[in-house]
């Protein structure tokens, strides 16, 4: 090698040393080998908007809030990743994409892995959760509003709030059910100082309704929470499913508070399938029938009951039972009273459990009544009763 070459070789290893001291490289997980490893790891969301290719070679939009564009526009399931592999270098990127795993980085109630593998809804997203992917288009979007640093390149990236429920009063929101993406409840809050979020899930189980109410079929609990400091009093309506009561009177709407139900119904539209209420604080709600229906007496003896022969027997004139729906338990009371004294010395009325004996017996030529009355009350409270008699003919 000529001089002027060894020259110009050292001259090169200089400059690119220096070159080395002024650019310190940074990590970044690009499409396609971050692509790759994710689809590999999760073949479920195959096909779906997670796998679906972004419009430059940087990330999928899983990781990035817009699909391209460089690492600082990061999701926050992205940013999640890149803190993860920097507060652990020793993970691989398969290994960092399974410790995320059971987070929930976009705070939406579902973790990543449910998203990704379940519902193939965006984890970085608040707004895309199981089974409302049509709500939003194909950006994630991100839910903070702090800047964040991290220590491996010193670079600010702030993360876009994403939030249902703006300050200001009143303010009205419509939270999308985190189960089924639809958004059953209407609620008014009087005012709301700061932005924030207010989520609904609907389940079909949930605290044991009071004594008397009924839910539908199937059973729905709305439990509401909300992230804002806001001004009692909350307006709330819940559109319940039409087809859920066979009958709608009656219809109540119950707020769970302090460990019990408690009736804050201020209005039923039953055309409209809506319950409405006023509350000062969130938690279950439920649209339940109240039993207004009281118990049914059987049993009782029928019109016309006439004791004959009359030859000082015995007879049973009434087996005597009560049944209520929907609360089922129900006190029965039987009585029964006569128009004559006893005389013989021997029991002319007979009642047990509900079989009623009477004796065909008078003391005279004259005709002799038994009355016989019945009350049934149900857990609810609702009573009913009944009445009847029978006679002893008189003498001919």
């Amino acid at each position: 090698m000529s001089a002027n070459c060894k020259r110009l070789f050292v001259a090169a290893v200089l400059l690119l040393a220096a070159s080395g001291a002024l650019y310190r490289p940074r990590t970044v997980y690009a499409y396609p080998a971050f692509f790759d490893v994710f689809q590999a790891r999760y073949p479920e969301a195959a096909g779906s908007k997670l796998t679906q290719a972004p419009p430059s070679t940087n990330c999928a939009l899983t990781c990035h809030r817009t699909g391209y564009g460089n690492e600082h526009q990061l999701s926050r399931y992205g940013h999640d990743f890149r803190k993860h592999r920097q507060e652990h270098p020793e993970l691989t990127i398969d290994q960092a994409f399974a410790a995320l795993e059971a987070l929930d980085s976009d705070g939406d109630g579902t973790s990543n892995v449910k998203e990704i593998k379940v519902s193939q809804t965006f984890p970085g997203d608040p707004n895309d959760r199981p089974l409302s992917a049509s709500t939003v288009g194909n950006a994630a979007r991100v839910e903070s509003d702090a800047p964040e640093t991290t220590s491996a390149d010193n670079v600010s990236v702030v993360v876009t709030a994403v939030v249902n429920t703006s300050a200001g009063g009143p303010v009205t929101v419509l939270p999308q059910d985190s189960l089924t993406g639809l958004t059953p409840v209407t609620l008014t809050f009087s005012s709301v100082t700061q932005p924030g979020d207010t989520l609904l899930t609907t389940s079909s189980t949930g605290p044991a309704m009071p004594v008397g109410f009924q839910l539908g079929a199937p059973p729905l609990y709305y439990e509401l929470t909300t992230t804002v400091p806001y001004s009692a009093p909350i307006s709330i309506c819940i559109k319940y499913p039409a087809a859920a009561f066979a009958d709608t009177s009656n219809l109540r709407l119950l707020h769970f508070e302090s460990g019990a139900w408690v009736d804050v119904t201020t209005s039923v539209d039953t055309a409209a399938a809506t319950a409405c209420g006023a509350v000062n604080s969130l938690s279950p709600f439920v649209v339940a029938r109240v039993d207004r229906t009281p118990p049914h007496i059987l049993g009782m003896p029928a019109p016309g009951c006439t004791l004959t022969p009359v030859d000082g027997r015995l007879v049973t004139v009434a087996t005597v039972t009560a049944t209520d729906v929907p609360a089922g338990a129900v006190s029965l009371s039987v009585r029964a009273r006569s128009s004559e004294r006893e005389w013989s010395g021997r029991p002319d009325i007979v009642i047990t459990g509900g079989v009623v004996q009477l004796r065909a017996e008078r003391s005279g030529t004259a005709a002799r009544t038994y009355t016989i009355d019945a009350i049934a009350s149900d857990a609810a409270g609702n009573v009913s009763a009944a009445t009847a008699t029978c006679i002893v003919p008189r003498a001919r």
